[in-house]
């Protein structure tokens, strides 16, 4: 049983949960094809009968989780043994659920192989030293600047883009996953490649057209030299899964 929302975690090392919290991710993550068979347990203080149902042997407890609380530990550990784990770095994470789950070897060939795919990922994109790359996103009206989490990851410690000066300074040093700024600043976080992860509806792309039309948005470096991309929320979650699979993706959301 899994509580979390880097389910990928497991399917990168061939374990399919019985049952998941599937309630805020199967809408938005890159690998709805994987989840068949996956009971959705939905809120874990509210499902607890369902949990019981399923009879687990073991429940995987995402300390980081923002909607888990002790009380849940308390009654989820009554259920069956329930182990917790903290929202650390994609490999070291792995690593984690290798340890717990009995798939070191997996998770360290996993780790391994990823590693030589982005070697030739590099070639393909033509990543230099020193270009700095940003990530907004597009929340309804509202844009934030993404810090060092979800897709940002790539970009950062998988590609090497190098993060701007006020994007380290008021997001990445102060360890903070996302932040909401004005339109008008947005230029001061924007790098030598802009990034900008938006839903995938109607609404959405309506939203973006407006906002290209802004001289703010004009003003962009990156947008006058046509090194802005628009990339589907499914991927901005750093699970192996998600990230193996944007690897492939990447190269064709850049063109």
């Amino acid at each position: 049983m899994y509580t979390g929302s880097d389910l990928g975690d497991l399917l990168a090392l061939g374990v399919k949960p019985a049952g998941a919290a599937l309630g805020v991710i199967a809408k938005q993550v890159a690998y709805p094809d994987l989840l068949t068979g996956i009971e959705d347990i939905g809120d874990v203080e509210a499902n607890l009968e369902k949990v019981i149902s399923l009879e687990p042997d073991l429940i995987l407890m995402d300390s980081g989780g923002t909607y888990y609380k002790e009380s849940d530990y308390d009654a989820l550990k009554k259920i069956a043994p329930t182990v917790t784990y903290d929202r650390l770095p994609t490999f070291k994470r792995l690593l984690v659920m290798g340890d717990i789950l009995g798939k070191k070897q997996e998770a360290e060939k996993w780790i391994n192989d990823f590693k030589g795919k982005v070697t030739g990922l590099k070639g393909k994109i033509g990543v230099k030293d020193g270009e700095t790359a940003s990530v907004f996103i597009r929340l309804g009206k509202e844009f934030y600047v993404m810090g060092n989490s979800g897709f940002a990851t790539i970009l950062y410690d998988t590609l090497g883009y190098t993060p701007t000066p006020k994007v380290k300074q008021t997001l990445i040093d102060k360890n903070l996953r996302f932040n909401d700024v004005s339109n008008e600043v947005l230029p001061e976080f924007a790098g030598d490649y802009l990034f900008i992860l938006m839903d995938d509806n109607e609404a959405a792309r309506a939203a973006a057209d407006s906002f290209t039309q802004e001289l703010v948005f004009k003003s962009i470096k990156a947008v006058a030299n046509k090194h802005a991309f628009y990339i589907p929320t499914k991927w901005n979650f750093d699970d192996p899964v998600t990230k193996e699979r944007l690897l492939d993706e990447l190269p064709k959301l850049m063109k």
